[in-house]
C-alpha cells in the first residue's frame, strides 16, 4: 500500500472515529515499490511521528482525500468486506425481522465509506459513490451475491457527488436481469419500484419510519402529498385511514406510478394527482380555496452544498408558508429537510417563520430524522442529514 501522511495535529479527528481525511490536511504522500498510485488506491494512514492511524483509500482527486476502513493494521480487504457487509445484512434482519425491503449498506454508519446498498426483495441497487468503492466494486458484488444470491443488482452510479470524486455516470445491471418496474411488500403495502430509471435507488426508504408515524394523525383526514413522487406519504396515509389524499409532484411518470400503486392496494379513487412544481400548485389550490386536515412537505434537498444554505433556508420558509394557507385550523404539519447544510434548529426557525408569517403557531408534536437502516455514526455528523417535523398548526 502507500502511505498518506497527514499534517502534524490533523490526526485527533480521524482518532476520535471519524472517517475522513481532506486534502489540506495531507503533507505527502509516499508510493511504495510495487504499489503506484491510482485513484481509490487502498493505503495506509500515517502521523508525521510515523504512527498508523490504520488504512482506508486515496483519491487525490478529491476534496475528501482520504476515507479510513480500518483502524487495524490487517489489510485483508477481501475478509473485510465480508465482515461489514454480513454485520450490517445481520442487524437489518434483527431490526426488520421477515421483512426485506431496507438500506442494507449505509456507508459511513456501515464503516463502509462511499458504498450504498438498498435491499428491494430478491433484488439489490448499488451506489458506488467514491473511486475506492468503485475499485472494490467487483469484490463488493461477490459478496453480496453470495450473502444474498439476489434475482438482479442494479448499479445506479449516476449521482452527482461521483462527480467530484472524478468518475462518471453508468446505470446497468450487473447481474441477473430486470424488466420493468418490480413488485415488492413493505409494512404491508405493495410497491411498484422503477431500480433504473426511477429517483435514487427506486424508493427514498429514509422517511419510511415517518411515514409509519404520520399513520397515529390521518385517520378520516384530507391529506395533501407535495413533492410526492410516487406517492408514498400518502399511500401509508391511506392505510391508516386517511380519506382521501391528493398528490402533488413535477414528475407524470412519478404520478402515474402512484396512481397504478394505490390501485393494487386497492386506493382506487382515494389518491388523487396534480402535476406541477410544488410552488405554484400550492398557490393556485390557496386561490381554489382549498383546506387539508394533513400537509406533508418532503422536498428534495435545497442545499447540496454549504454555499447553497442560506437560499435553501428561504425557500423551506416559503414553502411552509404556502403549506400553512391551505393547512386548515388544528391541522398536522408533517415537514422534512434531507439537507446536512440546514441543521434543525435552522430548519425549525425556518418553519416557524412561515407558519407566524401567516399569523399562525403551532404545536411541536415530534422531532424525528432517518430510519434505522440509515443511522449515522455517532462521531460522524454529517451522516445525520434528515430533519422531519410534525406539529399542529393553530
Amino acid at each position: 500500500m502507500i502511505r498518506v501522511v497527514i499534517k502534524h495535529g490533523e490526526g485527533r479527528r480521524v482518532a476520535g472515529g471519524h472517517l475522513w481525511v481532506f486534502s489540506n490536511e495531507i503533507d505527502r504522500v509516499e508510493e511504495q515499490p510495487g504499489h503506484p498510485y491510482s485513484p481509490g488506491c487502498l493505503a495506509t494512514l500515517v502521523e508525521a511521528s510515523g504512527r498508523s492511524l490504520g488504512w482506508g483509500y486515496y483519491n487525490r482527486s478529491s476534496l475528501i482525500a482520504f476515507r479510513l476502513l480500518s483502524l487495524s493494521p490487517e489489510t485483508d480487504v477481501d475478509e473485510l468486506l465480508v465482515d461489514r457487509i454480513s454485520r450490517a445484512l445481520d442487524f437489518r434482519k434483527k431490526i426488520y425481522g421477515v421483512e426485506d425491503c431496507y438500506r442494507l449498506v449505509n456507508s459511513e454508519g456501515d464503516l463502509l465509506p462511499g458504498l450504498i446498498v438498498d435491499r428491494y426483495g430478491d433484488c439489490l441497487v448499488v451506489q458506488y459513490l467514491t473511486a475506492g468503492i468503485e475499485a472494490l466494486g467487483s469484490k463488493i458484488l461477490r459478496v453480496l451475491t453470495d450473502l444474498l444470491a439476489p434475482r438482479a443488482i442494479v448499479l445506479r452510479n449516476d449521482g452527482p457527488i461521483r462527480g467530484l470524486e472524478g468518475l462518471g455516470s453508468a446505470v446497468e445491471v450487473a447481474h441477473g436481469s430486470l424488466s420493468g418496474p418490480i413488485k415488492v411488500r413493505m409494512d404491508g403495502l405493495e410497491f411498484l419500484l422503477d431500480l433504473t430509471g426511477g429517483q435514487k435507488t427506486g424508493f427514498f426508504l429514509d422517511q419510511r419510519e415517518n411515514r409509519q408515524a404520520l399513520g397515529r394523525y390521518v385517520r378520516n383526514a384530507s391529506v395533501l402529498d407535495l413533492f410526492s413522487y410516487q406517492g408514498s406519504w400518502g399511500l401509508y396515509a391511506l392505510r391508516a385511514g386517511a380519506r382521501s389524499v391528493l398528490a402533488i409532484d413535477g414528475s407524470s411518470s412519478a404520478l402515474q406510478l402512484a396512481k397504478d400503486t394505490a390501485g393494487a392496494n386497492g386506493f382506487e379513487g382515494r389518491l388523487t394527482t396534480r402535476e406541477g412544481d410544488g410552488f405554484d400548485v400550492l398557490k393556485d389550490l390557496a386561490r381554489e380555496g382549498a383546506l387539508f386536515d394533513v400537509a406533508v412537505v418532503d422536498p428534495p434537498a435545497f442545499a447540496r452544498t454549504k454555499k447553497d444554505a442560506h437560499a435553501a433556508r428561504i425557500a423551506y420558509e416559503r414553502v411552509n408558508k404556502l403549506a400553512v394557507r391551505v393547512l386548515a385550523k388544528g391541522g398536522i404539519l408533517a415537514t422534512s429537510t434531507c439537507s446536512y447544510h440546514v441543521d434543525r434548529d435552522e430548519f425549525l426557525g425556518c418553519v416557524y417563520k412561515g407558519i407566524r408569517s401567516q399569523g399562525r403557531t403551532a404545536r411541536v408534536l415530534e422531532v424525528r430524522g432517518q430510519g434505522v437502516d440509515h443511522a449515522p455514526l455517532l462521531s460522524m455528523p454529517e451522516g445525520a442529514y434528515l430533519k422531519c417535523v410534525f406539529l399542529e398548526v393553530l
